[in-house]
């Protein structure tokens, strides 16, 4: 009887097994973390699709289509994400980033066998029709030998208050744009975004917490800048028409979302360059730093004279009084005093000779070397002009007409001693280099935007 209850449990394990053996592969079904999708042109979204199945598959037989890859673009993500596994039934995970190309509707549908489910894709494009343009020449703002405007363009139901600050309800676009030197009025050209500062490009969207530049769209509810989403490139064309204009355009931004945008309409056009002033520095005490060959020209030695007004503080941490420094180039025999005679400023293609004047210019260590003149509410970068050395004792005389790129002219006349120091002390004296922090965006422009969201 024993022998009988055993063969019996034996021949059940036996089947029971054999069973399970010749059980199949097999989709048992497929879904999906969503029915729908709406994207703006540019933006993606992930669809994760789950798979259950039975038996054994060492690759699971999927397939991503859609029925107009000129709507959306799709990409499977490689590997898979194994959900849940109980006995012979398992869930697989799988994903693909879908990324909108067009506006459309049309649908994405993962299938597998005879199981399949879809997905439906809507892509809308955002665009914004502008009727006012406020538009600014800034000349060379940013010292690179082109002129730079910039511009708002805002929606009917925003307007600008009496600072310049927009209120209302609405979107308004910034750029930030550059045309030649030689020009001065807007005419009509095509722009592009570049970090250059080239003719015919705009600066691209940047900011920190607390400032923006460059391009940027602004959402604005009452008087609060509510969100700002940066401009990561795209071009606009520039069309007079009159005394009207059409600008239009196509942004992407820092999201990839793709915006297109018109204008048209009158401009009101402001000129915001700086006005010209005539300075004579009331200074009347000096330094003279020797720095050698600095810029390896095998050719010249550089001295930096430092003039000061009487009750000048020069440190990192304040300046008070008026400053301007010379920067002179002369031959390898001096290097102790700098040689009488007429001292030419060179341009920026010019070499470092004897006899010539370095103009203004910032180093990449954010220090401003060259030609500069400096009071508690001024700061001038000079960029042409002369100077004229007499040396008789100790005593120096030094007659000096300078300008800087907008037309100010400082001029005067220096007579008395430099107090000289070596240019390896020069290099940690206060005062000597004069280092600032270069902003590239315009804050007297941009407004600080105050409740941002993310």
């Amino acid at each position: 009887m024993k022998n009988l209850e055993k063969w019996s449990l034996f021949i059940v394990i036996t089947a029971l097994i054999t069973l399970s053996s010749c059980e199949k592969n097999e989709i048992s079904s497929i879904s999906i973390n969503k029915t729908s999708v709406e994207l703006n042109i540019g933006q993606n979204d992930t669809l994760i699709a789950e798979i259950s199945f039975t038996g054994e598959f060492s690759d699971i037989p999927l397939n991503w289509t859609v029925d107009n890859n000129s709507i959306v673009s799709i990409s499977e993500l490689s590997g898979s994400n194994v959900k849940s596994r109980t006995g012979n039934n398992s869930t697989i995970e799988k994903k693909a980033i879908i990324t909108a190309l067009r506006a459309g509707t049309t649908k994405v549908t993962i299938g597998s066998g005879e199981k399949s489910i879809s997905c439906d894709i809507t892509v809308v494009e955002r665009n914004f029709s502008f009727n006012q343009a406020y538009i600014s020449n800034w000349g060379d703002y940013y010292d690179i030998e082109n002129n730079n405007f910039d511009m708002f363009l805002l929606e009917n139901t925003l307007s600008f208050d009496t600072e310049r600050k927009a209120i209302g309800s609405g979107t308004m676009l910034y750029l930030d744009f550059h045309v030649p030197i030689t020009q001065n009025e807007l005419a009509e050209g095509y722009f592009s975004s570049a970090n250059t500062g080239n003719a015919n490009t705009f600066f691209p969207g940047e900011g920190d917490e607390t400032s923006y530049g460059g391009a940027h769209f602004i959402e604005v509810e009452g008087d609060v800048y509510k969100s700002i989403t940066l401009i990561q490139s795209g071009h606009f064309e520039f069309i007079p028409n009159g005394d009207s204009y059409r600008i239009e355009g196509e942004m992407i931004t820092e999201l990839g979302e793709v915006i297109t945008f018109t204008c048209s309409g009158p401009a009101i056009l402001s000129d915001k360059k700086e006005i010209p002033v005539e300075i004579n520095p009331a200074v009347t005490k000096g330094n003279l730093y020797y720095y050698g060959d600095i810029y390896q020209t095998n050719s010249s030695n550089n001295f930096l004279v430092e003039l000061l007004s009487e009750n000048a503080i020069s440190t990192s941490e304040e300046f008070k009084g008026e400053m301007l420094l010379l920067e002179f180039n002369t031959s390898l025999l001096a290097n102790n005093h700098i040689p009488d005679g007429t001292y030419n400023m060179i341009s920026k293609s010019k070499n470092f000779t004897p006899l010539t004047l370095v103009y203004g210019f910032t180093t990449q260590a954010n220090e401003n070397w060259g030609c500069w003149y400096y009071s508690e509410t001024t700061v001038k970068k000079l960029k042409t002009g002369n100077a004229i050395v007499g040396k008789s004792g100790e005593t120096y005389t030094i007659q000096y007409e300078l300008y800087d790129r907008f037309g100010s002219k400082i001029y005067g006349y220096y007579s008395g001693t430099l107090n000289f120091i070596q240019g390896s002390q020069a290099v940690v004296t206060d005062g000597a280099r004069i280092k600032r922090t270069i902003l590239r965006s315009k804050p007297d422009k941009i407004k600080p935007i105050q409740n941002k969201k993310y």
